[in-house]
């Protein structure tokens, strides 16, 4: 379904948020601490992305596509959005507008507390799991995309 065809009265928006809506974790904190030229390391970054990115389930060329991503990457932004990501405080107002989260059931970076502190912001949120890890979009791009639409065709 082509959504950007028109434009219906119900439909004013759609938001993609991230995980890290919710306070952050301590390793969270500690990426914001540690020096972006480990990043270099190809080895280990690669076997770091495939744990915490993929649950250790991450093809070699999946894995080397992120990788590759991330070293086109300028250090200073990366440095600035992982510092970014570990002072964000929990939002304390509510949206009643409709939300979907999309939940990889394997992801070792956002944990049951987030979903928590999402909930209590979206009061009308409605959580889809996915098999997967954390970055579930480039793992199962196609499964992703059917999710997001027919969370679009329910608010129609």
């Amino acid at each position: 379904m082509n959504y950007l065809c028109y434009s219906p009265a119900r439909l004013s928006g759609i938001t993609f948020i991230a995980s890290f809506i919710s306070s952050p974790s301590l390793l969270s904190k500690a990426a914001a601490l540690a020096p972006t030229f480990l990043i270099d390391n190809s080895f280990s970054t690669k076997v770091t992305l495939n744990f915490f990115g993929f649950n250790g389930e991450g093809s070699d060329a999946l894995i080397n596509r992120v990788y590759s991503s991330l070293l086109k990457t300028n250090r200073r932004k990366l440095k600035q959005r992982l510092r970014n990501i570990a002072s964000i405080s929990s939002p304390t107002h509510k949206l009643e507008i409709a939300a979907t989260y999309i939940r990889p059931n394997k992801d070792r970076l956002i944990k049951e507390k987030a979903i928590t502190e999402i909930s209590r912001i979206y009061v009308n949120l409605k959580v889809t799991n996915i098999p997967g890890g954390h970055f579930i979009a480039q793992a199962n791009p196609e499964k992703v995309a059917k999710m997001i639409e027919n969370a679009m065709e329910e608010l129609l």
